[in-house]
């Protein structure tokens, strides 16, 4: 034997001597006797679900539990488990040389130590006299511990009948004492006992009734099939609080309802019987005077129904006629303040267009004498050296003067432009006028109108638009119009500047439609709003005086069109924008 495995060894003996001194079994046995058993044992650890013995299979070896959890199981079932430390498993198939019983398996990670014969064949320290009497010993001692726990079991179980004897009397003293009828049955329907109070309601004494079938008794109508199949399944059903209303007949003939309910016992049937003939009677002339209050009531009921509908039908008239008038004046109202707003309009742009024709005016002649100066000035700075003109170097000054007479030049124009889009968007155009337009050129009026208020509410705008795309015809400032509503009530979704704006068209051939998509990051629409977004004066800005025409107007617009309207959102999630128009394709 190598020196690193007899040092093993010695380290598992020593294990099993600790474990030996605290085990149940072997903890009264003197030490000499422990080694020995150590030195014919060995530590086995065994992983979780390891099947250690098999039900069916023979064995030869005995466990004793070190560590862990072992779980027994008996054709597939879990019995119980073992846990204390020394726990045996094993011993009684080795002893009698028969097959396990029962499958032992690894609850958990479980260390054992065992004894088995081929350990004891192989082993050469002890003859063979003296192994059988090891094995005598250990085993007298396993029996005896079994005889020991046999007997306290049996001492239990003669305690415990005891127990239940003595019950059983106090039972029947307190059925005896019951104010009601009380049977009980065994399990096939035999009477097994009867107190005073049933012998005075059913007119049988005991010794009648005891050992009988309650159905040979004349207690239950045998004429009667259903109330014998409803008996029957009182008993059948095997549950506590089980009951029946059924008729009973006493011996003297006499019939009454009573109210059967039933206890299921260990071994029998426990029956109360209930006279409950007074209370049906109640019962059904309460149902009669309820029928008869219903029937009242019904009639009473229908005619105030009749009443109730001529009157809603009056109440929706009333609203209906409220409503179309709230709704004309609201529309007086709004088409009062876009006649003066055209009229502003009007005004305004007049009064822009003046200064700016000034300007426009007075910006070439300017320009004509910077380009007549600029020599004399350049010779003066050869000769001079550089100079001040208005607060910077002549040098620098000289080279942003075409720039700064550019953009005087290109914000001319761009005012020029916003002016003549005010013109044409407040112009009155008649609703049936159509003409051929590039659907981009209306994307680019509308924003150029919005431009000021996008760049106020967004950092983040985009504007993808789609090539080759068909001419379209329809009322150019009516779609106008709707792409502006679109595009402000993207803005006023912001929260906050970081979140952006895109737009873009694209046509789609398939369909044979234009589309635009206005989407935003804002806070999206409500479930609870889809359905209402485009219902005239419907907003949820009217605190910011939102009057709620806007995507009512611009839904009709689109729909005039042939089109459609429609959004894709939810709370804090966007909002998108998609008009699709159809187009004729075969203009180009």
């Amino acid at each position: 034997m190598s020196d690193k495995l007899s040092e093993h060894m010695f380290s598992q003996n020593d294990e099993i001597v600790e474990h030996l001194k605290s085990a149940r079994l072997f903890s009264t046995v003197s030490s000499e006797f422990r080694k020995q058993i150590a030195e014919l044992s060995k530590i086995v650890d065994y992983d979780t679900g390891t099947e250690i013995l098999r039900q069916g299979d023979e064995n030869n070896r005995i466990f004793f539990l070190m560590r862990g959890v072992l779980g027994i199981y008996v054709d597939g079932n879990h019995i119980v488990n073992l846990q204390r430390k020394g726990d045996i498993i094993g011993e009684m198939s080795m002893i009698a040389e028969k097959t396990c019983s029962a499958t032992v398996r690894a609850e958990n990670k479980v260390r054992l130590f065992e004894i088995s014969h081929e350990h004891l064949s192989s082993y050469n320290d002890f003859n063979q006299g003296d192994l059988d009497k090891i094995m005598y010993k250990i085993f007298a001692m396993i029996l005896t511990e079994k005889l020991e726990l046999t007997n306290s079991k049996a001492k239990e179980f003669e305690l415990t009948n005891r127990i239940l004897v003595e019950s059983r009397k106090s039972f029947y003293e307190m059925i005896e004492q019951a104010p009601e009828s009380v049977m009980e049955l065994d399990l096939e329907g035999r009477i097994r006992y009867f107190n005073s109070k049933a012998e005075e309601r059913s007119g049988y004494s005991r010794e009648e009734v005891l050992g009988k079938q309650i159905s040979d008794t004349g207690l239950i109508d045998q004429g009667n099939q259903q109330t014998v199949d409803q008996f029957s399944q009182l008993l059948s059903a095997g549950e506590s609080g089980y009951q029946l209303e059924t008729p009973f007949t006493n011996k003297h003939g006499e019939s009454f309802m009573m109210q059967l309910s039933t206890w299921t016992l260990k071994d029998s049937y426990l029956i109360t019987v209930r006279n409950i003939t007074e209370r049906k009677q109640t019962e059904r002339e309460l149902q009669l005077a309820h029928e008869e209050l219903e029937k009242r009531v019904a009639e009473r009921t229908e005619q105030l129904t009749a009443l109730n509908r001529e009157l809603q039908q009056e109440i929706v008239k009333r609203k209906r006629a409220q409503e179309a008038e709230r709704v004309q004046a609201q529309q007086l109202i709004q088409a009062d303040k876009l006649m003066t707003l055209g009229i502003l309009v009007s005004g305004v742009a007049h009064e822009i267009n003046n200064p700016n024709q000034f300007i426009t005016s007075h910006i070439s002649p300017l320009q004509k004498a910077w380009e007549g100066a600029t020599p004399i000035l350049d010779r003066y700075y050869k000769e001079q050296g550089d100079f001040r003109i208005s607060g910077m170097n002549y040098s620098n000054f000289r080279e942003r003067v075409p720039g700064i007479f550019s953009n005087i030049t290109e914000g001319s124009k761009r005012i020029n432009n916003i002016v003549q889009e005010l013109r044409e968007y407040v112009r009155d155009y008649p609703s049936e006028r159509t003409e051929t337009f590039n659907f981009n050129n209306v994307v680019h009026s509308a924003l150029t109108l919005t431009s000021n208020m996008v760049n106020k509410f967004t950092n983040h705008f985009s504007m993808e638009l789609g090539q080759n795309m068909p001419l379209y015809t329809g009322h150019y400032q009516q779609i106008e119009q709707v792409i502006i509503n679109l595009v402000q009530n993207a803005c006023q979704a912001l929260t906050h500047s970081n979140e952006s704006i895109s737009i873009s068209t694209f046509y789609d051939g398939a369909a044979r439609t234009i589309n635009l998509t206005v989407t935003d990051e804002g806070v999206g629409i409500a479930d609870s709003q889809h359905e209402r977004v485009t219902d005239p004066f419907y907003t949820t800005k009217r605190d910011a005086g939102g009057i709620g025409l806007g995507l009512s107007i611009s839904s009709k617009i689109i729909m005039d069109h042939g089109g459609t309207l429609r959004f894709t959102s939810g709370p804090e999630k966007g909002t998108i924008a998609t008009i699709s128009l159809p187009v004729d394709t075969e203009i180009s």
